[in-house]
């Protein structure tokens, strides 16, 4: 028994010393370009309903093009209001756009997420860039 209790506060104390030597590469590992201006964003979904019945989900992966330096740290900064704004944006496009079955139009979506990021910004500048489009189907 305090060979399992020795052991247990082994791996306790030598976990974190161990996880500092590999680097974080999460955030490397995201980024689609190695331009200087691309700001990731996290991957967003909206549920597709018919009838009020779970249909599906949209999920986009996008990101921003963001020439502007000081722009660029903003968009940083409002990461999180900008998720909620372009989530919003994305259940609008799936409530009153897309129906169940069809083919998700790419230009409106990016359209619609470009409103809610400038509105959310302030600004224009933070180019929306579409990565994926997917629609997954409900059961």
């Amino acid at each position: 028994m305090r060979a399992a209790f020795a052991a247990l506060a082994l791996i306790v104390l030598a976990g974190p010393a161990l996880a500092s030597e590999e680097p974080d590469k999460g955030k490397e590992q995201r980024r689609i370009t190695s331009a200087e201006t691309y700001v990731t964003a996290p991957a967003l979904s909206a549920p597709i309903t018919a009838n009020y019945v779970f249909a599906g989900l949209l999920v986009v992966d996008l990101g921003f093009d963001v020439p502007d330096a000081k722009l660029r740290s903003r968009v940083g900064v409002l990461q999180p209001k900008l998720t909620d704004a372009m989530r919003s944006a994305l259940a609008d496009y799936t409530y009153a756009r897309f129906r169940p079955g069809g083919a998700p139009d790419p230009d409106r979506i990016e359209a619609m997420l470009q409103q809610a990021a400038d509105r959310t910004l302030g600004v224009a500048g933070a180019r929306v860039l579409l990565a994926n489009v997917m629609v997954q189907r409900g059961r």
